[in-house]
């Protein structure tokens, strides 16, 4: 909404079709030739989508339930690889980057840090579970907060894992669909395994046991770490994918 005097200036004499990632109000009304792609579990109807692109195959199944006579064809997100550094050899954190807030998996995050002993490091927007981490008073947990794009890079390329307990297993209220989750991209880019829910998308972007591994508990994911298995998932095998 901050930007759309500038969009519309912009889509009002485009000759294609519109592609809006925004929440979906405007591009409607300014442009006769527009297909939407929604980025949060927002409701279609209160939108006022018409023509939907999703991101994964969960979220069309969860817009086909709002209304079963849509046709919503479905194309994962991609990413520019130019913008990740692949990296073999890594240090020996695990990350997690995202929103500092539960139903992103913040919380299970922080209780993998203690539990488990390792280190982790937490960067990311701020959210609900910020001053919980930043606070928390463990020597094994770095609090980052918000970083440039190239220090997400380094971040990236240098973890021995990306930990993403996005949905917080059911737990968060109201509950969380994770329509896509571009950051695991990003990790698999740098080379970096995935261990993450089975939310959403997550299982679509991530082949088990091959690049990583989709936890259906928070006591799965603490054995995942505390075995080590990501030393098994070899970071060429993640860029490729």
């Amino acid at each position: 909404e901050r930007h759309f005097q500038a969009y519309r200036e912009y889509v009002k004499s485009f000759d294609g079709v519109v592609h809006d990632h925004s929440l979906g109000k405007y591009a409607r009304t300014i442009h006769p030739y527009v297909v939407q792609t929604p980025h949060f579990p927002q409701h279609p109807a209160s939108m006022g989508y018409r023509n939907i692109v999703a991101v994964s195959y969960a979220q069309a199944k969860w817009l086909r339930q709002h209304s079963s006579s849509w046709n919503i064809p479905v194309i994962h997100h991609g990413i520019d690889l130019r913008r990740f550094t692949f990296k073999a050899e890594k240090e020996g954190y695990y990350l997690f980057f995202s929103v500092m807030a539960e139903y992103k998996g913040a919380k299970h995050a922080l209780r993998l840090a203690k539990e488990t002993g390792e280190t982790f490091i937490f960067a990311g927007r701020n959210g609900d579970m910020t001053d919980i981490i930043r606070s928390c008073g463990l020597p094994n947990v770095k609090f980052l907060g918000e970083v440039s794009n190239e220090e997400r890079a380094r971040l990236f390329a240098n973890a021995k894992a990306f930990v993403f307990p996005t949905g917080a297993f059911g737990e968060c209220k109201p509950p969380w669909l994770e329509v896509f989750g571009l950051v695991m991209l990003e990790a698999l880019a740098s080379g970096t395994p995935v261990i993450c829910s089975d939310n959403g998308a997550c299982p679509e972007v991530i082949e088990d046991g091959e690049v990583g591994f989709v936890c259906r508990s928070y006591e799965e994911m603490r054995e995942v770490v505390e075995e080590g298995l990501v030393e098994d998932i070899s970071p060429e095998k993640c860029r490729k994918y």
